[in-house]
């Protein structure tokens, strides 16, 4: 069985968790809470860098249809299969899977698959064209990132079917995440002297807490959000890295994120019930901030501890782990 990075499986763990939080926190309380926006502004960036920081080494060792076949398998399936259920389950047309703005809440995992669809594409005309340096490189996947962003604003018309079905808003949003993490781990002994140290973490924190204050009361703008995704995720990722062994629930957070993407698919059948009602019952409207907290993480770890009782139900057969997880065992390795 591989071993599993440590610190990386906490930073998921932290991560999933914070995606279970948001969720209820945006189902329980007015819109434009700080704490929800805060989580929002970089938690979702931390997976996508993670996932192209692994994308390298995944590509280096398999051929390009493994490659292909086991993304297929391990995220399009995934996608196709719960979304299906919970079209079924919320009473909607399958059709809204795919063609719905959010992807009934699976846009993550539609998203991460075409961007490692991409990355593919991207990695055979490098080495096709004999491409191995960091400025080409560069170059070349920022050229791919032009034309995505000229598709999303309309400079290259495209209908919005085909956008919605290659999400391209997202891949638009998050693609520099993914290639940031791709970058890092290729060419992790020319800019290692530069990330690991302390001063570069004092300053993206800092830089994270100007431009999430400017971007929440002052200006809002792309760039603000680019700023806070990548400061955000950088500084998270190199604390978890730096302290993961003196992390307060360490071996909880190691399971959540070994097991991220089955939180990820499961936890949206919960949020289909009442949690609205929270908000009236409880804060008037007028969210008190510690009972806010308070009540949300009791929700949030709950809706956790249930979706990992499911998973732990559903693994047991083979079969099922293949189909809904896109597991080829009952092991989660």
């Amino acid at each position: 069985m591989k071993s599993r990075n440590e610190y990386i499986d906490i930073a998921k763990g932290i991560a999933i968790f914070l995606v279970v939080w948001g969720h209820v926190l945006k189902y329980t309380l007015p819109t434009g809470n700080d704490i929800y926006n805060l989580i929002y502004s970089f938690h979702m960036p931390v997976f996508f860098c993670i996932s192209g920081y692994f994308a390298n080494n995944t590509f280096q060792r398999e051929s390009a249809i493994v490659f292909f076949l086991k993304k297929s398998y391990t995220i399009l399936l995934p996608f196709i299969v719960w979304g299906t259920l919970y079209a079924y389950y919320s009473y909607l047309p399958i059709t809204s899977l795919f063609l719905d703005k959010y992807n009934l809440g699976y846009w993550f995992l539609i998203t991460l698959y075409i961007l490692y669809i991409l990355f593919l594409i991207i990695k055979k005309i490098s080495i096709y064209f004999k491409l191995n340096n960091i400025i080409i490189e560069a170059l070349l996947f920022g050229f791919f990132y032009i034309l995505i962003y000229l598709i999303e604003i309309n400079k290259i018309q495209v209908t919005e079917t085909i956008k919605q079905l290659f999400s391209i808003h997202y891949i638009c949003k998050y693609y520099p995440f993914f290639i940031a993490g791709y970058f890092i781990n290729k060419y992790n002994a020319k800019i290692n002297n530069i990330i690991k140290t302390n001063t570069t973490f004092s300053i993206s924190t800092l830089l994270f807490i100007i431009c999430f204050i400017i971007k929440e009361y002052y200006w809002e703008s792309s760039i603000l959000i680019l700023i806070c995704g990548m400061t955000g995720s950088y500084s998270c990722i190199y604390l978890v890295k730096s302290y993961y062994k003196q992390i307060p629930f360490r071996k909880s957070l190691l399971y959540m994120g070994s097991h991220s993407l089955n939180i990820y698919v499961i936890h949206y059948f919960f949020l289909n019930l009442d949690l609205t009602s929270i908000n009236t019952v409880f804060f008037k409207n007028d969210a008190n901030l510690t009972l806010c907290i308070l009540l949300t993480l009791i929700i949030a770890i709950g809706i956790i501890i249930l979706s990992l009782t499911i998973n732990s139900i559903l693994t047991i057969s083979n079969i099922f782990n293949f189909i809904l997880f896109g597991k080829r065992n009952s092991i989660n390795s």
